[in-house]
């Protein structure tokens, strides 16, 4: 059953998947892995355009479906950052097509309460908590 469930969920999150690694090829990612969960780990190419999201905004990792691209392959081989990452893969296998709504909505309503946008954000609590 596990296995079923694990199945469904990529393919409900596949458009976003696809995104991902498209936005990998185009934007200067390289593949380095895939992961026991099957998503795919690939790190930001230093001259790449994806490498300056990360430089704009101090993030180590983002996710867009099963792909994780990391800042670079130090980040990649750092447990609490990949379990972080790791997290939002399965936030969206469970929630699909919704979770980019949902993700912004909960950042608003952080901002709302006096939070930040991004630390208070309820998606990143749960990811912070299970990081470890």
């Amino acid at each position: 059953m596990r296995r079923v469930l694990w199945g469904l969920g990529h393919v409900w999150m596949l458009p976003f998947s696809a995104a991902g690694l498209l936005m990998t090829v185009i934007g200067g990612a390289h593949f380095r892995e895939l992961s026991y969960d099957g998503a795919l780990h690939c790190v930001a190419d230093p001259r790449g355009l994806v490498r300056r999201f990360f430089a704009n905004n101090n993030r180590w990792a983002m996710t867009w479906g099963a792909v994780i691209v990391f800042r670079d392959d130090a980040i990649m081989s750092e447990p609490t950052i990949v379990r972080h990452e790791h997290i939002h893969v399965r936030q969206m296998m469970v929630l699909g097509a919704l979770f980019p709504a949902l993700y912004f909505l909960a950042s608003l309503w952080a901002k709302v309460r006096g939070g930040d946008f991004y630390f208070n954000n309820y998606f990143e609590e749960r990811a912070y908590a299970g990081q470890g």
